[in-house]
């Protein structure tokens, strides 16, 4: 009795457990090969100058932002402060017209 509650157990237990982590670790494998050649991809066609490599030999992005327009383009503008409006009795009134509905269905209670 007791090996048949072995065989059971490993057949509706761990075997399926074991197949479905194998299944999510294959999967994994493959979505990582696919991002490794991606970028590999990327690298060839734009090369690697976004990337520096540093003492410990791991890679970083290097920040390489600077303004887009220059200082000396256009003219300044200024700008002043409008005082607060707290009084906005001053708008008249509006006129809301609330319209039929339309009603294309009839209601039925099922009992």
């Amino acid at each position: 009795m007791g090996s048949l509650l072995f065989i059971l157990f490993l057949v509706f237990i761990v075997i399926p457990i074991v197949r479905t982590l194998w299944t999510l670790f294959s999967a994994k494998r493959k979505f990582d090969n696919f991002r490794r050649q991606a970028q590999q991809a990327y690298e060839q066609q734009f090369g690697a100058r976004n990337t520096s490599t540093h003492d410990n030999g791991s890679r970083t992005r290097q920040r390489t932002r600077g303004k887009k327009i220059n200082a000396d383009v256009g003219e300044y503008v200024s700008f002043e402060e409008l005082p607060r409006q707290t009084d906005r009795c001053d708008l008249p009134p509006r006129q809301v017209v609330a319209e039929e509905q339309i009603v294309d269905v009839e209601w039925e209670d099922i009992k």
